[in-house]
């Protein structure tokens, strides 16, 4: 067999910045990695998987980005002598996303999460950057251990410098914006977020997030219409972006089955659910699957439901038709099976405890439909 030639790894790369995140862009780049290898090149391997680790990032396969990334990093610091080869802003910036992702998966413990932290640290230190950003990811990541010194590292955060490496504007304010709702101070949340509802501060990943986040604390406020209008701009934005917003998009469902809006809940629910159940990234699957389980509870009136579930799923039936008490059990039993998997591994109950806080959405029911026609549903 002849070796793959850089033609033919340049040809997939071009192929694949036409490509939005996702499965067909991850695969295209999983293949431009396994042809780079095959070719020995190392500018082209280490290129290919930069280009994987921002698809995987992005796109929903965080598993596959840190794969990519330890390789990256491990050529970094062996190739000492060679380092022009390499970016390393580039390369110190993708810790970042990497770090983000990294409490998605209960298998990796604590002491190696916090031995990462460090680690990212000291090479920016040595690299000469700001520890903002170092700062600003143990209070996203402390949250599921210790609240208290969650909070310490944001206020460290904003009051250490900003420079290159540190997040854009849109994210840190979205951060803002998080760190305000877990305070639970519904009111300062909404108010730091106008810059990024008024499309002022946007990323790559903001507004998409941040609207997600508010539509909640808004029915909280009483502030319905503004809710409303942040779920229809907001759900349009990620409908297709496929694996990598399916946090996001439990958010837009456990909204509409607080509002009452079942159908085009249960429509989206069934939209995502085959993306959701094959994460590898657990804290996202268990995110739906709670949401999965509070629009199926709220639900129970209705004795059986007509679903087009994924054939894979355990409880696929192939009628189509589902008791719904029974489909709600079964989503409720796999999120808290993930939970007691996210509680042991972070000693904490953070887990359990966000499943005790969606059961108590049900004192936030306001029913208000949202009228609309069904072109401008599909075409959301």
């Amino acid at each position: 067999m002849n070796a793959a030639t850089p033609e033919q790894v340049g040809e997939l790369f071009i192929q694949s910045y036409y490509l939005e995140d996702g499965d067909s862009k991850i695969m295209l780049l999983e293949e431009a990695v396994r042809l780079a290898d095959s070719c020995g090149n190392f500018e082209l391997q280490y290129d290919a998987r930069n280009r994987l680790i921002n698809a995987a990032t992005f796109g929903g396969a965080p598993e596959k980005a840190l794969v990519a990334y330890s390789w990256c990093l491990a050529q970094y610091d062996a190739r000492r002598g060679a380092r022009e080869e390499i970016d390393e802003w580039r390369l110190l910036w993708m810790y970042k996303w990497i770090l983000s992702n990294i409490t998605s998966f209960p298998q990796i413990g604590k002491a190696q999460i916090e031995e990462m932290l460090d680690d990212m640290a000291a090479r920016y230190e040595r690299a000469g950057f700001s520890l903002r950003p170092n700062y600003m990811l143990r209070n996203r990541i402390y949250k599921f251990w210790d609240e208290a010194k969650a909070a310490e590292f944001f206020r460290k955060a904003q009051e250490t410098y900003r420079d290159g490496a540190s997040d854009c504007a849109a994210c840190e304010l979205d951060d803002a914006v998080s760190f305000a709702l877990r305070q639970k101070d519904d009111a300062e949340a909404a108010r730091l977020a106008v810059p990024i509802i008024e499309g002022r501060l946007r990323c790559g990943s903001i507004p998409k997030i941040t609207f997600a986040n508010l539509l909640l604390p808004l029915l909280r406020l009483g502030r319905v219409d503004e809710a409303l209008s942040l779920h229809l701009q907001g759900y349009r934005l990620i409908a297709r972006a496929g694996r990598g917003y399916v946090s996001s998009i439990a958010d837009h469902i456990a909204f509409l089955a607080v509002t009452g809006n079942f159908d085009r809940a249960v429509r989206i629910f069934e939209k995502h659910l085959a993306d959701a159940s094959t994460l590898a990234d657990l804290a996202s699957k268990f995110d739906y699957y709670v949401a999965a389980w509070f629009l199926l509870d709220e639900l129970r009136e209705r004795e059986t439901l007509k679903l087009r579930l994924p054939r894979p799923l355990e409880i696929y039936d192939e009628s189509g038709t589902y008791p719904t008490a029974r489909l709600a059990e079964w989503f409720l039993r796999q999120a808290q099976t993930l939970a007691a998997r996210f509680d042991a591994r972070n000693e904490s109950d953070y887990h359990t405890r966000r499943i005790r806080e969606t059961a108590a959405l049900k004192q936030l029911r306001l029913r208000h439909p949202i009228r609309e026609t069904e072109e401008e549903f599909i075409a959301g």
